[in-house]
Parts: structure tokens; C-alpha cells; sequence
């Protein structure tokens, strides 16, 4: 019996997650029972005892052996608690972890919800009913989804880690299940007795751009119900580490702070104490098991809510996945949030996902953040690289230099990557040293801050001798937040131009019909003596030259149609290499 576990946790605060790999397994502790749950904890606190590393989960209905007074449902066939114990662990680098994006390794169908909205919204109501009785003050209710998968799993979760870049990711590949989990919330940390806990708990979904992001993360820091969902439960932790920790040592470290993960916006909030010296394992899980960001306030008689409205078990899902080190040092473990298990005989998915009900939640609302936080698991994101394109003028320089220098250091922001901007600036002063004409040069920065660049002399195009244009036949999705920035991602582009040979772009509508850019340009259209080129929030990339040109004054915003592209006087393609061309809308049978 073999089984691979791979983990990328943060283990200090002020670094990027350590990538771990267990060797040497040395055997297996579990538990399928309630009255197994507590001596398999015994059994691994004297396994980390004896030196050596266990790794592993305790679901969410372990809870009810842990504290007789927590109700749960009755668990399925799923471990209550699982560990593997290691003689060893191995910390690799980032550039290690296994490069299998945009490989074709495996195939999934799309999430469905186990309940319908109308079923959900019925559920929310009486769970206010419950509220508005004084029953509890929030309850966290969830829901499961389901898919089909076929493949390589593992390839699977590398994917989901690499577009997630969740601080707290494992991988569990046991004889019956495989588990994927990219966690971003901390459960607890156990670091030389101190205790640290950082409940998530309110969310918003990201925006199209880093100003967008800035606003929404505005907005949910003044958000009241938000506010007060994260307070009752930093009250309720605090409680929780009160019954472990010494007198007075309980502190509330930062309130209210907002984490930007992939897909959503999180609140955190950080609490701190020092445990006392008598106090074991089992003491540490009777106290904050399960974490009360998943279960409400108060935890007794939400958690008996729950049992009550949720259909099912819920298994791992809000359970916790973590490890701890020789002679408990160290610990670490996540709330077993965004994760799935996947059933190796059937070949089933399952994906928990949920949000906390006050008196204040909208049914509607709420079921749309639950769709929120399981977009991460629809696909994986393809692996892609931030892209500016600069033109190089011997004697002026470089055109427009601090504009894409500012979208791209935005755009990295967006989406994660590092970026050493001291070290773009150089590369960018040298390469310039070795250019004698008028160049296009290329920089292509990837996740981990590394940068490569490119340099093409510009020669003027002459397969098209007048620059034809087209419509597309595709129309994008203005939601798309890819359409906002310049990637390497643009494989529709690239085939809808193959499919018009005739002409130098297509131009691309949104979901409205509205006019939106063209593969390469940004367009610019004369209508009654008025140049004007589509808002961004119709779908399209804020080009450096079309931001200039609307700093001027020369180019105005405003919602194009194809009529209007078929009406206007003049059409341009404009871009910060190619600067201004005249265009002519192609009407004629494409090759």
C-alpha cells in the first residue's frame, strides 16, 4: 500500500508557501468510527512524540467525538480521521513542483449543485426563522457539488494549485479517494507554543482590473454585514483559544483584513495566544474543532441547525488538512475549504461549498457567492504569461514607456506574478543599448517574476497593401477578465485571424453586439467629425496609446455598434507599435 501526499503550506507568514513531499511512510493511523476518533489522535501525538512526521485530515463529523455536545450527521463511509505517519520531509523549491499545465492529462464535466436555488432559498429562510428567534446569530450553510472525472488526478490538482497559488494546498492520493485541496484559509498554526488562528469569514468576487479590485476591497471593508459576520466568529475563536491557552495571553493581532485569492475577495482576521503546558492534541481539537468560520455562532446550536438543514454528511469538506512536525514543534493545519475528493472506483467528484447566513442575507446573494467560490474547480486555468509590446525609436526611445511599465506592473499585481521593476527597467536600458532602428521589442514576464525579452526589427507591412478588417465570428464575454489585460493567453485571436487571411485584424463584439477591439488594435472610428473608441468595460485591453490619446482629448469614449463601424466616415487600427492606420471594412467573399 503506497500513498503520495504533497503539500504546499505556508509556514511563516512573511514567506511564500514551502513545497513538501513526505518519504519513508512508515504506516497509516485512522479512524471510520466516532469511538476511534479520539485514540487515533493519542496514536499520532505519540507517533510525532517518537519523532517522526504525520500528515493527514479530520473530517468535519469527527467533531461529534470529539465534544458529545456538537451535533453532526451520521457519518458516510468516508474517514473520520486520516494520517499517514513519515520518517521524513523534504522542502522543495517553487521551480520544482511539476510543470504539467496546458497538458492534456485529464477531462471533467461541468460542477451541478445537489439542490436547486428554489431549494436553497426555502433553506435560507428557515434558517432566518431560526435567527429571528434568537436561536443563533449565524448559521454557515453549504451545499455539495458534483462532477464526472477521468484522468491523471494529480496533474489535476498541479493545475489547480498553479492558477490558485492558495497558501494551504495538499494532495492525498489513498486507496479509495484522491483529495485536492487548495485551502487559503488557516485553521491554526502551532509554532513553539504559540497558537495562531485566522478565520476567513465575508466575500466578494474579484473584479476585471487591480482598480476594480481596489474598489471591491473598499467596499467589503465597509460592508456591515460582512463586518459583523467576521466579528462573531473572531469572538467565537477567541473563546475557543481561551480553553487552551494561558490567562491573558488571547490577543486579537489585526481585524478585518482582506486577502485577494484568484476567483474572490476574503476577510481575515488574525488571533494569537500561547498554550498552556499541559495541553495535548486532543486538547487542541476538543477546543477548535471544527473552526467556527464554517459552523456560525453560537458553534452548539448552529452545528445543530446544520445536521438539520444540510441533506448529507459533510465529510472532509470543512474539516481541516494539515501536519505536524516531531515532538509537536510545529503544526500546521488548513480549513478543508476549495477542495475535492474524487471516488477512484466511480470516478465522482465532490466539491463543498458555502457561505454564512445572518438576518441580513440575501438568498439570492448567497447563491451566487457559493457559485463564486466553486468557479475555481470548473477548469483549470491555462498557464500564461504577461505580455507588453513596446516600440523602440532610435533617438525618442521607447514610446510610451511608463504607460505599459504602469499596466504592467497592474496587471502583475492582478494576477500575482512578481515583478522586480528595477529589474525590467534595466534589461529593458540595455537591450535598447544594442538597437540601431526603429524595433519592436517584446517583454514576457512570467508568475515567478521571471522576464524574457524579445526584439523584431519593424519593418512596414506589405502582404495587405490597403489594411482590410473584418468582423469576427466569435463574439467574447465582457466578464472575461483576460480581455482586460495583454497575455499570452489569445488563442481565440490567433484563430479568428487564420480564418481571414484577407485582412490585417478582426474586429471582436461582446455579448451585447457592442464593438470591442480587434485581435492586435484598438479601434478608432470618424462618426460626424468625432473620433471614438469603445469604454473598457465592454471588453476590451486599456491600450497605453488609446489612454494617451484620451488624456489629449483627441479620441472620445463611446459604445460603438457595427452599424456604426458600416456608417463611419474613417475607421483606425491603432496600437503603440504600429501607432495610427486607415482602414477599410472588407465586404466582399473572404478567401
Amino acid at each position: 500500500m503506497s500513498h503520495a501526499v504533497e503539500m504546499i503550506f505556508r509556514t511563516n507568514p512573511e514567506q511564500e508557501p514551502g513545497f513538501y513531499r513526505f518519504g519513508g511512510f512508515e504506516g497509516e493511523i485512522s479512524a471510520y468510527e466516532e469511538a476511534e476518533v479520539v485514540p487515533a489522535l493519542l496514536k499520532i501525538e505519540a507517533a510525532v512524540n517518537a519523532g517522526y512526521y504525520v500528515v493527514g485530515f479530520l473530517s468535519y463529523e469527527a467533531a461529534a467525538a470529539l465534544d458529545r455536545s456538537l451535533t453532526v450527521k451520521m457519518p458516510s463511509s468516508f474517514p473520520l480521521v486520516w494520517f499517514g505517519v513519515f520518517r521524513e520531509r523534504h522542502l522543495q523549491s517553487a521551480q520544482e513542483f511539476p510543470e504539467t499545465a496546458n497538458q492534456v492529462c485529464y477531462e471533467m464535466s461541468g460542477w451541478q449543485s445537489a439542490i436547486s436555488r428554489e431549494e436553497y432559498r426555502q433553506a435560507i429562510e428557515k434558517i432566518k426563522a431560526y435567527i429571528g428567534a434568537g436561536d443563533c446569530y449565524q448559521v454557515n450553510y453549504t451545499l455539495q457539488q458534483h462532477s464526472s472525472f477521468r484522468g491523471d488526478v494529480q496533474s489535476f490538482f498541479h493545475d489547480l494549485y498553479r492558477a490558485q497559488a492558495t497558501p494551504y494546498s495538499a494532495f492525498f492520493d489513498l486507496d479509495q479517494y484522491c483529495i485536492l485541496s487548495t485551502s487559503p484559509e488557516l485553521f491554526f498554526q502551532l509554532d513553539q507554543g504559540v497558537m495562531t488562528v485566522r478565520p476567513m469569514k465575508g466575500t466578494a468576487c474579484r473584479g476585471k482590473s487591480s482598480h476594480e479590485d481596489q474598489e471591491i476591497a473598499a467596499l467589503l471593508k465597509r460592508d456591515e454585514k460582512e463586518l459583523a459576520e467576521n466579528l462573531m466568529i473572531v469572538d467565537l475563536l477567541r473563546n475557543d483559544l481561551g480553553r487552551i491557552s494561558e490567562n491573558g495571553s488571547v490577543t486579537v493581532k489585526s481585524l478585518f483584513d482582506v486577502e485577494t485569492l484568484e476567483t474572490v475577495h476574503q476577510m481575515t482576521s488574525t488571533i494569537s495566544s500561547r498554550l498552556r503546558s499541559d495541553v495535548g492534541l486532543v486538547d487542541i481539537f476538543r477546543a477548535l474543532f471544527p473552526c467556527g468560520s464554517i459552523t456560525g455562532a453560537p458553534k452548539k446550536r448552529s452545528m445543530e441547525i446544520i445536521a438539520e438543514m444540510e441533506d448529507i454528511p459533510r465529510g472532509l469538506y470543512t474539516g481541516c488538512i494539515g501536519y505536524i512536525s516531531p515532538e509537536m514543534r510545529q503544526a500546521v493545519f488548513s480549513v478543508a475549504i476549495r477542495t475535492v475528493i474524487i471516488e477512484k472506483d466511480s470516478g465522482t467528484g465532490t466539491l463543498g461549498v458555502g457561505s454564512g447566513i445572518t438576518w441580513y442575507s440575501s438568498p439570492d446573494a448567497e447563491f451566487e457567492e457559493c457559485l463564486a467560490k466553486g468557479i475555481f474547480a470548473q477548469k483549470a486555468q491555462p498557464d500564461f504569461k504577461l505580455i507588453e509590446s513596446l516600440l523602440f525609436e532610435k533617438g525618442s526611445g521607447y514610446f510610451l514607456l511608463e504607460k505599459h511599465i504602469d499596466r504592467l506592473e497592474c496587471s502583475a499585481r492582478y494576477f500575482g506574478f512578481q515583478f522586480d521593476l528595477e529589474s525590467v527597467r534595466t534589461s529593458l536600458e540595455e537591450y535598447s543599448q544594442a538597437i540601431s532602428e526603429s524595433s519592436k521589442v517584446r517583454l514576457l514576464l512570467s508568475r515567478d517574476g521571471s522576464f524574457t525579452v524579445e526584439v523584431d526589427l519593424l519593418v512596414a507591412s506589405t502582404s495587405c497593401p490597403t489594411s482590410w478588417i473584418t468582423f469576427a465570428d466569435q463574439a467574447v464575454d465582457s466578464s472575461n477578465r483576460f480581455l482586460y489585460h495583454k497575455t499570452s493567453n489569445r488563442e481565440m485571436y490567433r484563430f479568428e485571424l487564420e480564418k481571414k487571411p484577407d485582412c490585417v485584424d478582426v474586429i471582436f463584439c461582446n455579448e451585447k453586439g457592442e464593438i470591442t477591439e480587434g485581435a492586435n488594435n484598438t479601434i478608432v472610428i470618424r462618426k460626424d467629425g468625432i473620433l471614438l473608441t469603445p469604454p473598457v468595460n465592454c471588453g476590451l485591453l486599456p491600450g497605453t496609446l488609446r489612454a494617451q490619446l484620451l488624456e489629449t482629448g483627441e479620441v472620445t469614449e463611446g459604445v460603438i455598434m457595427p452599424a456604426d463601424v458600416e456608417q463611419a466616415d474613417e475607421i483606425y487600427l491603432i496600437n503603440s507599435v504600429r501607432k495610427w492606420r486607415r482602414a477599410s471594412l472588407f465586404r466582399g467573399a473572404l478567401r
